[in-house]
């Protein structure tokens, strides 16, 4: 009984029934006008949520884009510096096989190579019907520009 209840406040179908009102006062009862103002009002905010949503997953579909391409940039930098740590220990082991074991002469170690961290790929934004860009994952877009 209680999902017949749900499945008829949802009406998706668009037309709204009479649920038992006499014929005559159908068109003009103040009930039945609320009615069809909410159903008009429910429309039109579905209708809003749908675009905003549309909009938000062409927003990501941008924002995705352009990550993948910062994130291909990021990986040839850092093979770049992996081949720069990699000539740099071929150096070393040249030296130390010509000289030998000497105090000052120290392996370079990859750490002082640095590599750049992941870029976090973009999330989609919360769809609350209101204008606001809230990230799901908390996470603040124009702090990550600031730093």
């Amino acid at each position: 009984m209680a999902t017949q209840e749900q499945k008829k406040k949802k009406n998706k179908g668009g037309k709204l029934s009479r649920d038992g009102m006499p014929q005559a006062r159908l068109l003009t009862s103040d009930d039945f006008m609320a009615k069809v103002m909410a159903q008009d009002e429910a429309q039109a905010a579905a209708a809003r949520q749908k675009k905003v949503w549309q909009e938000g997953r062409q927003r990501r579909a941008v924002e995705v884009a352009e990550w993948h391409e910062a994130e291909k940039l990021r990986k040839i930098r850092n093979e770049e510096w992996q081949q720069e740590w990699l000539d740099a220990v071929k150096e070393w082991e040249e030296e130390h096989d010509q000289i030998g074991k000497r105090p000052g002469l120290k392996k370079p170690l990859q750490k002082d190579f640095p590599s750049e961290k992941p870029i976090p790929k973009p999330t989609m934004v919360q769809m609350d019907g209101d204008d606001s860009d809230k990230d799901i994952s908390g996470d603040d877009e124009e702090s990550d520009e600031e730093e």
